[in-house]
């Protein structure tokens, strides 16, 4: 990412909460996201499905769980 400052963001509480409760990984995923949409560029899948893949897990969801819910949606 090359030199970096810090910045300050107005966030709805909740919101600010949320974002204090990411992981180190998820923080990087996220500022990673922001950097690319901010500089206009195309934003990384990979990064993408990343984080969405392990806000995900943080919620519960393993595997198994997710082959059952596909299975269900394609009978």
């Amino acid at each position: 990412m090359g030199t970096v400052q810090k910045v300050t963001v107005s966030l709805p509480i909740q919101d600010a909460q949320r974002f204090k409760q990411l992981s180190v990984k998820e923080r990087r995923l996220f500022m990673q996201i922001l950097s690319n949409w901010l500089n206009g560029e195309k934003l990384d899948l990979d990064v993408v499905m990343e984080f969405i893949s392990n806000r995900a897990q943080k919620r519960g969801l393993t595997p198994e769980i997710l082959e059952q819910i596909l299975k269900e949606e394609n009978p």
